[in-house]
């Protein structure tokens, strides 16, 4: 059984959140509390933290295919050959910008 004590909260419950949904969604968060033997204020407050620690910590890092990494890993191995329009560009940007070295 998941725990509802896993929450590392240590500040009050005193602030509310609303959220408008259907019959469907209710049922759903209805039966999930029931099956936990928790109420709907403690499992929401639980799913809530575990989803959105989840989808922060997914967006920490990039994950890439093997064949996206490979093509990135050649890219960076790849000397990089610089047109003399780039060139001058970044003499010209230079010459403009104070510490642009």
């Amino acid at each position: 059984m998941l725990s509802m004590t896993d929450l590392q909260i240590d500040e009050a419950n005193d602030m509310t959140t609303q959220i408008r949904h259907g019959h469907t969604m209710k049922d759903k968060i209805d039966t999930a509390a029931a099956v936990l033997g928790v109420n709907k204020s403690v499992f929401l407050r639980w799913a809530v933290d575990r989803q959105s620690a989840q989808v922060i910590e997914e967006q920490k890092s990039h994950k890439l295919t093997a064949e996206d990494a490979a093509a990135f890993s050649t890219a960076l191995d790849t000397p990089v050959v610089v047109s003399e329009r780039a060139a001058k560009s970044a003499r010209s940007f230079a010459v403009r910008v104070v510490h642009a070295d």
